[in-house]
């Protein structure tokens, strides 16, 4: 679902960088993570683009996961780039907790919507 609107990407790197296919279902994880970025949208209105890319590299330890997160909001955008965790969960609930923190930074749930001359909020 969020794969064909281009809302999420999930890819694979192996230890030389070279993408290689997802072993995993990727499905399963969509839910979660547009529920998150559902919840942070809602947090902070001034957002008005969200994307997310979840990759999987394999290290010495085995298989690691990151989420990166990038939103937009007017004259703003910021990037978020997960931790490396061994599970995908705790890389989706780090990502976002850093997003969280970082769109706070930013001061995005307070600044007005520009709806254009004569609409202002």
């Amino acid at each position: 679902m969020l794969r064909d609107r281009g809302l999420i990407e999930i890819k694979s790197r192996d230890r030389r960088g070279a993408n290689m296919k997802l072993a995993m279902d990727a499905d399963s994880l969509q839910p979660r993570i547009e529920h998150e970025l559902a919840e942070l949208r809602g947090q902070f209105p001034a957002v008005t683009a969200c994307h997310s890319m979840l990759l999987q590299s394999q290290a010495d330890g085995g298989k690691r996961w990151s989420l990166h997160l990038e939103f937009r909001a007017p004259q703003a955008q910021v990037i978020v780039s997960g931790p490396a965790e061994a599970s995908a969960e705790a890389a989706v609930a780090a990502a976002c907790r850093m997003a969280r923190e970082r769109l706070a930074a930013h001061e995005l749930a307070r600044r007005p919507l520009f709806r254009g001359p004569g609409h202002e909020a």
